[in-house]
């Protein structure tokens, strides 16, 4: 149970060090992208993505050397509800062709329901987590910490080849039809 426990934080630390990590290289992008939900007032656009960015980097570190505590769980909660609102709000308005903003592994092109769905997953995760760490020590040595963040990081580039690889067949089958 305490290596699934370490696994699971360690995967959300990666999740949001690549989300912010991407945000932070694609600062411009991603500003654009905030403009595009058309939510944030113009004048807090840079701003607002300088907190987001930043609360996940710091989320993620914090993580990564403390485990996860009521402070992370709260603060993932409230990214994430803020995150999930704001995509609902466009889907309510007929806004799908914007890119969600999440970066790394979670990035998708289009809003789509299926986010809201993914988010509110995420959300009970990181609850569920949260209240078994609150509660429990998690002891480990340092090899086996280092064997279960290797463990996470493969995870996670698993699910990212997977999500390269259907990008990739769908644009091999989008070529496909316009040759045929």
């Amino acid at each position: 149970m305490n290596e699934l426990i370490s696994i699971t934080q360690n995967l959300l630390a990666v999740v949001f060090l690549m989300s912010s990590l991407g945000k932070i290289t694609n600062f411009t992008q991603h500003t654009q992208i905030i403009k595009a939900y058309r939510i944030v007032p113009n004048l807090f656009l840079v701003p607002s993505l300088i907190v987001f960015s930043l609360s996940e980097l710091t989320i993620s570190l914090t993580i990564f050397t403390f485990g996860i505590t009521i402070y992370h769980t709260y603060g993932i909660v409230l990214l994430l509800c803020l995150y999930t609102l704001a995509i609902a709000f466009n889907l309510f308005r007929g806004h799908q062709d914007i890119s969600c903003g999440c970066g790394g592994i979670l990035e998708h092109e289009r809003l789509n329901w299926g986010l809201v769905y993914r988010n509110v997953l995420l959300i009970t995760i990181v609850i569920i987590i949260g209240i078994i760490c609150e509660n429990m020590v998690i002891k480990a040595d340092v090899i086996s910490k280092f064997a279960l963040f290797l463990i996470s990081i493969s995870l996670y580039l698993t699910i990212y080849i997977y999500k390269k690889i259907n990008i990739i067949r769908s644009k091999i089958n989008l070529l496909l039809e316009l040759l045929s």
